[in-house]
């Protein structure tokens, strides 16, 4: 029987194999364009690099991106992008339980990050607020770094039990946000430039210590997520 730790990493492997392609897919990373380097696609999923190595090598092995010295990874030109064949099984039902679990966890958690969020702090929400200003104002609507915005709320709570229990939930948070590419393209685009407007104001709530505004706005940014993702469900 395969370790529990190997299974989690080869689940998260094919998930960042099938976020990338998606992302292909629907122009996020048009062909020659580079994709997000080891480093930052190691942090976001909370993973070593060789765990995102084995995502890249698949890719490559599938001609959907090449090495190009220089660029690092790249789309490669010319080739028709499959559909995702590499499938994570994504339980509906599951999620929702994690969601209960989010919901009943994560407006405190915010609450208390506005109460105790220090200057260093300050810096990294500010700079959210300025990627979010920018991806709305382009119309690019990411939120790749949903995950871990989340980790860093909970590691300004400076309670390392919420921190501990929000690094558990990772792998889940990074499923929705895979579940939520595969609504339709009209859809995933309403769901991604509502969730920055709900982001800028958790954010926004926490620079300004409004620890029952940031609680409020996690708890309606979690139910509006629900709404937008099950709609068809």
């Amino acid at each position: 029987m395969p370790h529990a730790g190997t299974v989690i990493r080869e689940s998260i492997s094919v998930q960042l194999y099938n976020d990338l392609l998606t992302g292909i897919q629907v122009g996020d990373y048009p062909p020659l364009s580079p994709l997000p380097t080891e480093a930052s696609l190691a942090h976001d999923y909370g993973v070593s690099r060789s765990v995102v190595r084995s995502a890249l090598s698949v890719l490559k092995e599938d001609g959907i991106v090449v090495s190009r010295q220089g660029s690092g990874t790249i789309v490669a030109p010319g080739k028709k992008v499959p559909q995702n064949n590499r499938a994570l099984e994504i339980d509906p039902a599951e999620l929702r339980d994690c969601y209960k679990c989010r919901e009943s966890m994560e407006p405190d958690i915010a609450a208390y990050a506005a109460a105790h969020r220090t200057g260093k702090h300050l810096r990294y929400l500010e700079l959210q607020l300025k990627i979010i200003a920018d991806e709305l104002a382009s119309g690019i609507t990411h939120t790749g770094n949903d995950a871990d915005f989340r980790v860093r709320l909970a590691e300004m709570s400076e309670n390392r039990f919420f921190e501990t229990i929000i690094n558990s939930l990772r792998p889940h948070i990074l499923i929705g946000m895979n579940f939520a590419k595969s609504l339709s393209p009209m859809d995933r685009k309403i769901h991604q430039h509502e969730s920055l407007l709900e982001h800028r104001a958790i954010a926004q709530a926490v620079i300004d210590q409004d620890c029952e505004g940031a609680r409020r706005a996690m708890s309606e940014h979690l139910t509006r997520g629900q709404r937008r993702i099950f709609v068809d469900q």
